[in-house]
């Protein structure tokens, strides 16, 4: 057949070996013309899944699964609303927290919950709420205060926390509202605190 067979003797290609293959020097050659000296040591990722919803919700992780790798962040708080008889701003909502955590040998199944954004508001705006992986979580930002609600202007939310991951981060606060406006906060990673309303 013009094939060489080694510890087989029903090779298939220009040369079946049954066992392994050693390279003591100089690597193996490929078709491109390129030469591999050392194991590939890349990280490839099989698939994607994002979730942007559930409450208790179940993911199942796909068979032979050597590790996963988790991003969770909250939902941004909602802003304050400008009061308009003083001409005081209200504050941004708190930007989300963030956490990522990579875990070997997964589970078959796990539990999570997608944290909504907070809502904006004529008056005080509504807190962010908490997303969560397991035991990795991220907090959703403060409510921004409409204007002259909390203080002399409108203050701004904090910003929410991660835990339970490699890195957790702390999303930004939101501005504080004087005579114009407080702006939302930033986020690591997804969304930021919504901005309020102004004159």
């Amino acid at each position: 057949t013009g094939n060489v067979g080694i510890g087989t003797t029903s090779p298939t290609q220009k040369l079946s070996v049954a066992g392994i293959v050693e390279s003591t020097s100089g690597g193996f050659k490929f078709p491109d013309g390129t030469i591999q000296t050392t194991a590939d040591t890349i990280v490839r990722l099989g698939s994607f899944q994002t979730f942007t919803s559930g409450t208790s919700a179940t993911y199942t992780t796909p068979a032979s699964t050597s590790y996963i790798v988790v991003e969770v962040w909250g939902g941004g708080g909602g802003g304050g609303g400008y009061n308009a008889a003083n001409s005081v701003g209200g504050g941004g909502g708190g930007g989300s927290g963030y956490s990522l955590k990579t875990i070997a040998l997964p589970n078959a199944t796990y539990t999570y919950t997608v944290g909504a954004g907070g809502s904006g508001s004529t008056g005080n705006g509504t807190a962010g709420n908490t997303s969560s992986f397991d035991t990795v979580s991220a907090t959703g930002g403060a409510l921004g205060c409409g204007g002259g609600a909390c203080s002399s202007g409108g203050d701004g939310g904090n910003g929410g926390d991660g835990s339970g991951g490699d890195i957790n981060i702390t999303g930004q606060n939101g501005g504080y509202g004087d005579y114009s406006r407080g702006y939302g906060g930033s986020a690591p990673r997804g969304g930021g605190g919504g901005n309020p309303g102004g004159p």
